[in-house]
């Protein structure tokens, strides 16, 4: 049966479901849920963030949903636009990873994602708390390069580890 996962604090054009991803996020061997939420106004208008829904002990629904805000956040940086998991940390449990495109690190509009490392607890509010947040910018930003408007996660280099991986749509890098 089909099972419907909402915002805990609805507003209207926080945007949220943008975006969605699955992974593991507190270690306990059951796939957990993301939706980002591009336009949420936590900490800043438009700064985005991220709704965590873990399942249940008895996997069977989920546990109350928790929003994981945009750690540093600035009006308009539309940060959940992308949503990914991965284990950037090799600890056995799924990272966050948001991608914030209108972030304006380095340059306007440059873009960039921010990865949360989880804890065995999970990664905000009752499910525990972000270990770290580490924001990562495009190294050579000249502005508009909306990096952040998709991002990913997986083992591109074959050494155990998921890798980063942040769309810039709009870089002018090679043209």
């Amino acid at each position: 049966a089909a099972v419907e996962l909402a915002n805990p604090t609805p507003v209207a054009n926080d945007y949220c479901g943008f975006s969605v991803a699955a992974g593991d996020i507190n270690g306990d061997g059951r796939a957990d849920l993301i939706m980002g939420c591009q336009r949420d106004d936590t900490g800043a208008a438009d700064a985005g963030n991220m709704i965590v829904f873990t399942r249940n002990a008895a996997n069977t629904g989920f546990d109350a949903a928790v929003e994981v805000a945009n750690p540093t956040p600035t009006a308009s940086d539309y940060c959940g636009r992308a949503t990914a998991v991965g284990d950037i940390n090799a600890d056995g449990r799924s990272d966050l990873i948001m991608g914030c495109f209108w972030d304006d690190t380095g340059a306007a509009d440059t873009g960039n994602m921010i990865v949360m490392l989880s804890t065995s607890t999970g990664v905000a509010g009752s499910v525990g708390t972000v270990q770290d947040a580490v924001e990562l910018a495009n190294p050579t930003p000249d502005g508009s390069e909306y990096c952040g408007t998709s991002v990913a996660a997986g083992d591109v280099n074959g050494d155990g580890r998921s890798d980063l991986i942040m769309g810039c749509y709009y870089d002018s890098t090679g043209a």
